[in-house]
């Protein structure tokens, strides 16, 4: 079923467990600066024979808000943004952004 896993620093994440262990690849993360990021996840289980938790990234497509209001909407790989995306800012102003090698470059204003 759903659960969520919540760290000492602030960071959790909710999504599908199954027997204690987190699975799926949906899911929500809140992250220990307030940032959150609904939509598909990459779950990483290689430090978890070392008794660390799974490591879990944004991958695919969802949404990232952030503390100061902005939604970053579009495609995710192994927690850095890709491709096209857009850029909602709190009074609803939607910018489209190309996301690649670590830059953003807008594509319209």
């Amino acid at each position: 079923g759903m659960g969520t896993l919540a760290q000492p620093d602030g960071f959790s994440f909710t999504c599908r467990f199954q027997f204690e262990t987190p699975v799926g690849d949906e899911g929500i993360i809140h992250f220990s600066d307030d940032r959150e990021y609904c939509g598909e996840l990459y779950i990483d289980y290689s430090s978890v024979a070392d008794g660390n938790l799974p490591q879990i990234f944004p991958h695919g497509h969802g949404t990232i808000t952030l503390k100061d209001g902005n939604a970053l909407e579009g495609d995710w790989q192994h927690g850095e943004r890709v491709g096209r995306g857009t850029v909602t800012n709190p009074d609803g102003k939607v910018e489209q952004w190309l996301f690649q090698n670590g830059y953003q470059i807008p594509l319209s204003t």
